[in-house]
């Protein structure tokens, strides 16, 4: 305990001192810090304490911590002691707690710390229970103090929710018998009716079976966005199988070990990806399962709702990624009389996620199994030009869009919503700023915030609303139809609203769990502690129930992160360098920008004295394991690591990183002029690289699609110069690009922007 402004010692009473612990304790279980700060006011005179909550402490101990420390100024006997705990927002705006004789009272304090009176409310009631538990739990460690009612259920949702018993393929047919000449599938100029992707992949089907595929065997899909991809994803359901997206950035070892692991039977593969599928994986070409020629009659064969419809893979902690296998019926829970969206026979849902990413799950069956038109963005980068584009041509009414994304879009191009009707996001943390910016440029936009692991297809809790969000964080909602959810503590007892705990999911939605990892399925996937013979999954997010019953997501209970929307485990990067003989420890952490974006950086201790360029090489060798997302934008080499007092690595001692030496390996060519030198800088500025020469690649230093998209708006802005989002993949150095701009000026392509 630790106290920064008092000047008087006087030791508390035991019911003061006991209230003062239980606020203690009640901010403690909040949000799970183990150092609470305290703005003590006794009568006229202030005080500021740091009170230090270890996993250990029991109730006992704090409040005689508490009551003899001699930290508070002022005299103990007055009627009331005020305590402002420091809001999460704006610092020492917090709630206002009255410690009472009869008990304690409590005001939201600030506004802008982003309380109201259900929340103060709320918390007065918590540190009643507190208080009571721990009185009669005296001995108990405050983190396991039981907090809940026994008529409080620890499960809520609508895990009951009728879902249809029915493969998705079949809900999907269904269309092309009912409105068969409707709209299915569309990519630039292909159009695909119901009627004729159903027959299509009927027909591919066939073709599969005839290859032998049989329900549960997992087939390989390898190729672009694309209608024909859809189309051949259809197949591979009709035959029963199990489809696994290969991306075209993953490198060959990954793409090997994920078919390995998968017990893949085939591949089917466009022709610029078949040399990628390794040698003993049998390939088929891609358009063999969307042939032009379809047939009215699907496959016959004995498969239901509980057999795959596909196969994941996640990033994993021990170095290898994990298969996640989805049934159909986990699928439908999410898609069938959903209530985080409304679908319509007559919307048009845009589907632009990489198909391994489980957002393409949301976007192909929230479409085709509703009666919906799915456009697919044409193959290449997700780049703002021509997503703009496609929204506008196939008059896109449904848009999800990755956080980051989402983020850039609302800043940098806000009429590219005019006409959808209903904007969704998920994996990462929305800005609640920017959401009410999206509000007040479209009004009654229906927006939906969606979380959800891979391990409970893909969304678990959806915020789904009409208006802005009036909170400091965007809400991750309530649980979608099908699923139910708890708030656990360390020994899985639930804990009541406004305590922090560890977020469980339950109901339909569940994978069957990690292909050929029984032991990291029983890790995750455990017993209901309720139903009888059901199961539910450990997520490792930590979370909290608001006042209002919806969910508020607080963080990690492990160290995964979220990278531009990817499940990313640092000691799987970490794994990866440690393989390189070079290195004798290794750390990977996240640094977010003032809009949240996350970059991840890595930390090399040598084996032996280090070169220069160490970090650029262990980059480069990066790319031979892991995929382009799982990319450091730096691999900074270090004489050592910091190390926390029981041993493990200090994570929050790792040095921030404003500007990274280059990791690139050709020579550095300095700009020389002045549309070089303004490029140059810029590119530092936004990657985070000094200094970058002429010859350096925007990619290669570690830009991304949000980063180009960030800097097209930039250099309209600030060099006046309208130049295609495209000129960057294509002319990706400063040199290439200080020509493309040049060349715009010179053919009068100025933006006249008054400054």
């Amino acid at each position: 305990m630790t106290v920064s402004t008092s000047t008087t010692e006087a030791a508390l009473d035991l019911g003061t001192a006991e209230k003062l612990a239980a606020v203690v304790v009640a901010s403690h279980r909040r949000s799970l810090d183990e150092r609470v700060v305290l703005d003590l006011q006794l009568g006229d005179r202030a005080g500021t304490e740091i009170v230090d909550v270890p996993g250990t402490s029991t109730f006992a101990v704090l409040r005689e911590r508490l009551r003899t420390a001699g930290t508070v100024t002022g005299d103990a006997s007055e009627p009331s002691v005020r305590v402002v705990l420091p809001g999460a927002v704006v610092p020492f705006a917090g709630p206002v707690v009255e410690l009472l004789p009869e008990g304690v009272r409590v005001h939201p304090g600030d506004p802008a710390a982003g309380w109201d009176a259900a929340e103060a409310d709320l918390f007065a009631d918590l540190v009643g229970r507190v208080l009571a538990a721990g009185r009669a739990q005296a001995d108990v460690p405050v983190t396991r103090l039981r907090l809940t009612r026994p008529d409080e259920p620890a499960f809520w949702g609508d895990p009951d929710a009728p879902v249809p018993v029915e493969r998705l393929e079949k809900l999907i047919a269904r269309h092309a018998v009912d409105r068969p000449d409707a709209p299915a599938v569309s990519c630039g100029d292909v159009r695909i009716s119901y009627r004729e992707l159903d027959e299509r992949a009927n027909a591919g089907a066939e073709v599969l079976r005839r290859h032998g595929v049989r329900p549960d065997d997992v087939v390989g899909l390898f190729g672009e966005r694309s209608a024909e991809r859809v189309v051949a994803l259809l197949a591979i359901l009709k035959a029963g199988a199990a489809y696994l997206a290969l991306n075209p950035d993953d490198p060959a070892s990954r793409l090997a070990m994920q078919l390995r692991d998968a017990g893949a039977r085939l591949v089917a593969a466009e022709p610029a990806f078949v040399d990628a599928v390794p040698e003993d994986v049998a390939t088929l070409p891609l358009d063999e399962l969307a042939p032009v020629e379809g047939t009215a009659t699907a496959p016959l064969f004995a498969a239901g709702p509980d057999h795959l419809a596909y196969v994941c893979y996640t990033s994993g902690s021990t170095g290898v990624p994990k298969g996640v296998g989805v049934p159909h019926r986990a699928v439908a829970r999410l898609v069938c009389g959903p209530n985080w969206v409304d679908p319509r026979p007559d919307d048009v849902f845009l589907q632009l996620s990489p198909l391994s990413f489980d957002a393409a799950t949301v976007e192909i069956f929230s479409a085709l199994v509703n009666g919906g038109h799915l456009a697919v963005l044409p193959p290449g980068r997700v780049e703002p030009d021509r997503l703009e584009e496609t929204v506008r041509r196939e008059g896109v009414t449904v848009l999800l869009l990755p956080t980051g994304l989402l983020h850039y879009t609302i800043e940098a191009r806000p009429g590219l919503f005019t006409g959808v009707r209903h904007v969704l996001t998920g994996g990462d943390v929305a800005s609640a700023s920017l959401v009410r910016q999206l509000f007040s440029h479209h009004p009654g936009m229906l927006f939906t915030n969606g979380y959800g692991p891979t391990e409970n297809t893909s969304y678990t809790t959806c915020w789904t609303s009409r208006t802005p969000p009036a909170t400091a964080n965007v809400s991750i909602g309530d649980p979608v139809s099908g699923s139910s959810v708890a708030v656990l503590d360390e020994g899985l007892h639930p804990v009541p609203a406004g305590v922090c705990g560890e977020l469980y999911a339950a109901g339909d939605g569940l994978a069957r769990g990690y292909l050929s990892r029984p032991g990291a399925t029983a890790d995750r996937f455990m017993p209901h502690p309720d139903v009888p013979g059901a199961r539910m999954y450990r997520t490792g997010d930590l979370a909290r129930r608001a006042a209002d019953g919806t969910v508020v997501f607080v963080g990690r209970a492990d160290d995964q992160v979220k990278v531009n929307g990817y499940r990313v485990e640092p000691g799987e990067i970490e794994d990866a360098l440690l393989r390189q003989p070079e290195v004798a420890q290794a750390a990977v952490t996240v640094q977010r920008d003032e809009n949240g974006t996350a970059t991840l950086i890595a930390y090399a201790v040598p084996a032996a004295e280090a070169t220069p360029e160490l970090g650029a090489r262990l980059r480069e060798r990066l790319r031979d394991s892991l995929p382009a997302y799982m990319i450091p934008t730096a691999v900074l080499v270090r004489p050592g690591l910091a190390i926390t007092p029981n041993g493990k690595l200090d994570r929050n001692a790792l040095p921030a990183v404003h500007r990274h030496p280059r990791n690139v390996w050709n020579d550095y060519v300095p700009p020389s002029s002045p549309t070089e030198m303004q490029l140059a800088e810029m590119w530092g500025e936004l990657i985070g690289v000094e200094p970058v020469g002429v010859e350096d690649d925007f990619f290669e230093l570690g830009g991304h699609s949000l980063l180009a998209a960030e800097l097209m708006a930039k250099v309209s802005r600030d060099m006046r110069v309208e130049v295609s989002a495209r000129t960057l993949y294509l002319q990706p150095t400063v040199a290439e690009m200080a020509a493309a701009i040049e060349e715009a000026i010179a053919d009068g392509r100025t933006n006249e922007v008054s400054g």
